[in-house]
C-alpha cells in the first residue's frame, strides 16, 4: 500500500482505534515491513515486525536440527506477538514470479 493510501485509510479511523498492529510477511521484505511499520508509529500505533535479525541467518551453515529449531523459535515468537495484537498487516509483495 503506497504511503498515502496508508495515511489515508488511517485518517479515516480506520485503524487509529486499535491498540497493536503486528506485520507479517516475507523476510526478504524485512525492510518493507519496517518501512510500513514507520509509517504507523508516526501515527501513534503500537506495531510489530518479525525480527530482523532472522533475515541476516546463515541458514545453509546450520544442520538440519538446528535450523528446524531457530526457525521454529522465529515462528513461535511471531505466533504469539500475533495473538496479541488487535491488527494482522500482511505485506504481501510479489515474489519468485508470483504476483503479491
Amino acid at each position: 500500500m503506497p504511503n498515502a493510501a496508508l495515511s489515508a485509510s488511517l485518517d479515516n479511523g480506520r485503524m487509529t482505534n486499535q491498540k497493536s498492529i503486528c506485520i507479517c510477511g516475507s523476510m526478504a521484505f524485512i525492510d518493507e515491513m519496517e518501512s510500513i511499520a514507520a509509517i504507523l508509529q508516526e501515527e501513534g500505533l503500537q506495531v510489530a515486525t518479525p525480527v530482523r535479525e532472522e533475515s541476516s541467518v546463515s541458514w545453509d551453515s546450520l544442520t538440519e536440527g538446528e535450523s528446524f529449531a531457530l526457525k521454529k523459535n522465529y515462528i513461535d515468537g511471531h505466533l504469539a506477538t500475533i495473538k496479541q495484537s488487535d491488527l494482522v498487516l500482511l505485506a504481501n509483495f510479489p515474489k519468485n514470479g508470483i504476483d503479491g
